[in-house]
């Protein structure tokens, strides 16, 4: 149907002398129009009754390396994506502003981004300092400080723990927070800056991602609080 308008159109052009040829003719419409991209979906458990299980296991099981364990339970609490996490440096973590502070080189749309942290990562992060502050890097490689860790190791942590790949994925707790967290009723531009979505005119984007903090960290602290339970088999 698509080549068949575009031979038309081609045909009106020469008919009217506006074109000398028609560079659709005899082509098969693949190499005329590219194909949409294909879209990514990521594996993520998004109903609240099952997320207590997964959770437990994650913050209560030890086995495996002391970056992918603290890696995996900080993805969690933070939106980041897999790859923001494993390039997360000390240098973006303010303990006094309780922020991690992203420069737009290392963020998937090219803009700074800003990571309210609650307590208990502020905990966590200090915890993961005593055993990673000779690095640049807050997950090292096991061979090689002064590079992040390797890829897939916390989706590879899942599996560890019984979790297949059409279950979940480290990628997919941002789906899952961002499910759970407009099923509680937050804001749904605050919950869109903080996964670092594009979201509105270039002008309100800038503007949101200050505007909506003050929101964004009282969200931020309440998912923490909302995971302690969880972990804790409290709910």
């Amino acid at each position: 149907m698509t080549l068949t308008i575009i031979n038309r159109i081609f045909g009106y052009a020469l008919a009217h002398r506006l074109t000398r040829y028609n560079p659709a003719q005899g082509l098969p419409l693949k190499d005329i129009i590219k194909p949409l991209p294909k879209v990514r979906s990521h594996s993520a458990i998004i109903k609240a009754s099952e997320l207590g299980k997964p959770i437990y296991d994650i913050d209560t099981t030890p086995t495996g390396s002391f970056c992918t364990v603290e890696a995996l339970k900080l993805i969690l609490r933070v939106f980041l994506r897999p790859n923001e996490i494993r390039n997360l440096k000390w240098e973006y973590v303010d303990f006094e502003e309780k922020l991690i502070r992203i420069p737009a080189t290392e963020m998937k749309k090219d803009r700074d981004h800003l990571v309210p942290l609650s307590k208990q990562v502020i905990k966590q992060l200090k915890y993961i300092q005593n055993y990673t502050s000779y690095s640049i890097y807050v997950f090292s490689s096991q061979r090689d400080s002064h590079k992040p860790m390797s890829k897939n190791v916390m989706t590879n942590r899942l599996r560890d723990l019984g979790y297949a790949a059409d279950v979940m994925s480290a990628h997919g707790f941002r789906s899952t927070a961002s499910t759970i967290l407009h099923e509680q009723g937050w804001n749904h531009d605050a919950i869109e800056a903080q996964l670092a979505h594009l979201t509105g005119t270039s002008t309100s984007r800038a503007y949101n991602r200050f505007i909506y903090l003050p929101e964004r960290k009282k969200m931020m602290q309440q998912w923490s609080n909302y995971l302690e339970q969880l972990s804790s088999k409290k709910i």
